[in-house]
């Protein structure tokens, strides 16, 4: 997934307008610091990785849900995930 992302979206209620937005921060630090200077020469792609991926058509099936009454699930699912990496 590409997208163009600004350091205003931290500030977005929006979590993964922050995810990106903050990837795109911590690429710009790491090149400043690897480099001496940052290059905006186009659009960048981040991919933010936590653990192992997770199927969402399995994920609904099993659980019998749809798109709709699986968001709450799928997003306790990965905040147990996150926090799992997080005590570990």
């Amino acid at each position: 997934m590409e997208k163009h992302v600004s350091l205003e979206s931290l500030k977005n209620d929006n979590p993964v307008e922050r995810i990106f937005a903050l990837g795109a921060a911590i690429l710009s630090t790491k090149e400043k610091e690897l480099l001496g200077k940052a290059r905006y020469l186009g659009k960048r792609k981040v991919e933010i990785r936590f653990g192992d991926p997770i199927d969402l058509a399995e994920f609904l099936e099993k659980n019998q849900l749809n798109p709709k009454t699986g968001v709450g699930p799928l997003m306790s699912l990965i905040r147990e995930r996150i926090q799992a990496l997080l005590t570990k």
